[in-house]
């Protein structure tokens, strides 16, 4: 059964208006759905709200298949370590040699930082795919945001929160204005 009212009674609400359909409370003894509905349960959170993000496990079952298959967008992040960038690079391999849109995936790299190793030229040489976000390291930040069970202030224009404000607007199609894009008086 699939209603508004159903939603409602599992929907946690922020302060801040974001609402959030949580994992289950207990680990373990789901029952496993099928990928049709997935999709059917996907299209009617889509008519209930402007956006549906999902925050999914990085295997590449039946199920996960089936939430990435009728997505809009694939977000795939990871760290630039090697052993991660490798993982990565494994999991595009696989979602490129099945039948699935590889247009719709865009890379995020966390925690980067020009004194790595690897440099945005190696991570994409070796994922085959351009890096679409680079997210600074913002571990107190973050931490922080969670610890207080509060929101990054996108006021703030912190080198955590900034890029993370340019990757919300690119998610709801806004513009950033830029320094260069900005009226001149």
């Amino acid at each position: 059964r699939l209603d508004s009212d159903l939603l409602r009674g599992y929907i946690a609400t922020h302060s801040s208006g974001l609402e959030v359909l949580a994992s289950p409370d207990v680990c373990g003894g789901q029952k496993a759905m099928d990928p049709s509905s997935i999709a059917q349960t996907l299209d009617f959170l889509r008519g209930e709200y402007d956006y549906v993000i999902v925050d999914g496990p990085s295997s590449l079952d039946e199920t996960n298949l089936a939430v990435i298959d009728a997505s809009n967008l694939l977000y795939l992040v990871a760290t630039p370590e090697i052993a991660a960038i490798r993982d990565l690079s494994r999991y595009v391999d696989s979602l490129s040699q099945g039948e699935h849109d590889i247009e719709k995936v865009k890379v995020v790299i966390n925690r980067f930082s020009a004194q790595h190793a690897l440099t945005v030229e190696q991570i994409e040489k070796a994922i085959r795919l351009p890096i679409a976000i680079k997210l600074p390291n913002g571990y107190a930040e973050v931490t922080r945001s969670a610890i207080l069970g509060e929101p990054i202030n996108p006021k703030q224009k912190t080198d955590f929160s900034v890029p993370i404000v340019k990757w919300a607007n690119t998610l709801v199609g806004s513009v950033m204005p830029t320094e260069e894009a900005a009226p001149k008086k």
